[in-house]
């Protein structure tokens, strides 16, 4: 029987064993310390580096790496900046966060407010390479029209106006890359 090492355990927990219900791996230990260092070094760099001593959880982020926050831009912003370089599940917690006038001042609701609609759109030739990926040919041989223009635009996606080839005008739900396999990822390491 071959012993496998942790390397190789590590390695094949990272790069996912078919098992898993997402299409992707679930993270070995290497990968969450790195998310959570990761995390670290934003809220450092972002100016709110204190709540890390406070939780004890400084050791995650070199000293040398925390900067003093920008002071020109407020706590709210620095904060909304923050979430927003964290990625979608963050988003989503600023974007309920700036609902809830019992947990938070009304200068953080409206920053974090910014959440709910201010997402940037993908380029249209992301979008094109997605819509490729997906239906394995080009959008013009799927759609008579397809709306370069998104619809709306969120942490997670963005949609598009098409139209099929018999007329029936529909709607295209374009995922952004990568956000599932980080807001896994970040989903474990909390």
């Amino acid at each position: 029987m071959k012993q496998t090492t942790r390397a190789e355990v590590d390695e094949t927990t990272v790069r996912g064993n078919g098992n898993d219900l997402d299409g992707h791996a679930i993270p070995g230990r290497h990968a969450l310390s790195h998310r959570r260092r990761r995390i670290a070094g934003v809220l450092a760099r972002r100016g709110w580096g204190y709540l890390l001593e406070a939780t004890g959880l400084e050791h995650l982020v070199a000293l040398e790496r925390q900067v003093q926050a920008q002071r020109h831009v407020t706590a709210p912003e620095r904060l909304r900046l923050a979430l927003e370089e964290l990625g979608p599940t963050f988003i989503k917690v600023g974007q309920l966060l700036s609902t809830r006038g019992d947990l938070l001042g009304s200068e953080f609701r409206l920053e974090l407010a910014k959440l709910q609609d201010d997402a940037p759109h993908l380029p249209i030739e992301v979008v094109r390479e997605i819509v490729r990926a997906e239906l394995g040919c080009e959008p013009e041989s799927v759609f008579e029209a397809f709306d370069p223009e998104p619809l709306a635009a969120a942490s997670i996606g963005q949609a598009h106006a098409a139209t099929m080839p018999d007329g029936m005008e529909v709607v295209v739900k374009v995922r952004r890359p990568e956000r599932w396999r980080r807001l896994s990822s970040t989903l474990r390491s909390l």
